[in-house]
């Protein structure tokens, strides 16, 4: 279960069966979903997942690729987020493009437009779906007042978001926009 997909039912829980279940989680792990259920469901913090594999410019794309099979069994491993050496957002390269590269290139090369679409933690819903219908891609990355990533929305989580909660049958989202 996604990270943002585990903090939507923590947040349906009351406190004390939400605490027994971080309880039972790796440290890390508890600390990240008590951080993303603290942000609020109807801006960008409270529907993204802070799955993301982030590289450096200066990396290798052979480091990338590595780094993609490391973490194949994540459905969201379409590609690689990839930062400056002060962590800032640079491009979201996808996997095709790490394929076609050379592997001894430095990932510097093939940072280029169309760059990924950006929205801040506390955007509110209806600018990241504005947002995310401008870009036409698959995500939407998240960043901090630094412009550092923290997260992603997936298209999944803003459809999810648009269908209200009451609704029945299998697509049940959040409603965060009703």
């Amino acid at each position: 279960m996604e990270p943002d997909e585990s903090a939507e039912v923590l947040r349906d829980l009351d406190e004390e069966h939400s605490e027994s279940i971080l309880a039972q989680m790796s440290p890390a792990m508890a600390k990240q979903l008590r951080r993303l259920v603290e942000f609020d469901e109807t801006h960008a913090g409270g529907i993204m997942t802070t799955h993301l594999l982030i590289v450096k410019e200066s990396d290798l794309v052979s480091d990338a690729l590595k780094l993609l099979v490391e973490h194949r069994e994540r459905d969201i491993s379409d590609g690689v987020t990839v930062v400056d050496s002060k962590g800032k957002l640079l491009d979201h390269i996808q996997i095709i493009e790490l394929i076609a590269a050379k592997s001894s290139e430095k990932l510097e090369t093939l940072v280029k437009a169309p760059f990924p679409t950006a929205v801040s933690i506390d955007t509110p819903l209806e600018d990241v779906i504005e947002e995310f219908s401008n870009n036409r891609g698959s995500s939407v990355i998240v960043i901090d007042e630094k412009g550092k990533p923290v997260g992603r929305i997936l298209a999944d989580d803003i459809i999810d978001a648009m269908v209200p909660a009451e609704s029945s049958g299998l697509a049940q989202g959040t409603g965060a926009l009703s």
